[in-house]
């Protein structure tokens, strides 16, 4: 797995979610919110580790702790401690990674070798059926969430291949696309053609990241926008 180096800070939004709490409270989940980073989301509900990392007593972190629980900045769930921005940031940023290093790849004309790239990726024939309608393009232009069983269309993942991605960069462009509307809020969360917005989120991929052989671990240079984007 690869390791978060960086990570984006809104600042009105970091001041707004420590508006209710104490001065305490705000260094504590500012250190856990790091080792959530730098742990890529693998930060064990360990009360004596996180406590050692505070330099406090098991029993202040422990208070501390249901403080963040109960102002929904932290959540524990199968022994682990996380939080909703920070998982879908850093599941971008792994895709990130994941797609640097497939770097060097280029585009390449369709051939027998898309068909062995893409063999494994759960994808749906090119053309739904009426009753996937609702997954994909809706009636009337209505809006809609995507659908949890939202799978790419077999076209839009050999078109993707064909802009130069490998095969663990189009897993990673999927589950990256998925992670992303799942946890996405507000008026773009809902969309009229889902395939649609997978084609642009692919190409968005090559517009903010640069193509593969130009990324980090290639040789080539990035500007400095590609890397924030």
């Amino acid at each position: 797995m690869g390791k978060i180096k960086w990570y984006k800070r809104d600042p009105d939004a970091a001041l707004a979610g420590f508006f209710e709490l104490s001065l305490e409270e705000r260094g504590a989940y500012g250190t856990v919110i790091d080792l959530i980073y730098s742990r890529a989301n693998d930060l064990p509900d360990d009360d004596r580790f996180i406590a050692g990392w505070l330099g406090a007593d098991v029993r202040v972190w422990k208070r501390i702790k249901k403080r963040l629980v109960a102002t929904g900045k932290i959540k524990i769930s199968n022994g682990k401690i996380t939080n909703k921005r920070a998982t879908s940031e850093i599941l971008k940023g792994l895709h990130r990674i994941a797609v640097a290093s497939e770097a060097g790849r280029t585009s390449r004309p369709k051939s027998a070798s898309v068909t062995n790239e893409i063999k494994d990726i759960d994808v749906t024939d090119a053309k739904r059926t009426p009753e996937l309608t609702t997954t994909t393009t809706t009636k009337n232009n209505k809006k809609v969430r995507l659908p949890a069983d939202w799978k790419p269309k077999k076209t839009d993942v050999e078109r993707a291949f064909e802009k130069g991605n490998g095969h663990k960069q189009i897993i990673a462009l999927v589950e990256g696309f998925k992670s992303h509307w799942a946890e996405a809020t507000g008026v773009k969360a809902s969309k009229t053609n889902w395939d649609r917005a997978f084609q642009n989120w692919t190409d968005n991929d090559i517009k903010f990241n640069g193509p593969p052989n130009l990324r980090p671990g290639s040789g080539g240079k990035l500007t400095r926008n590609q890397i924030a984007g």
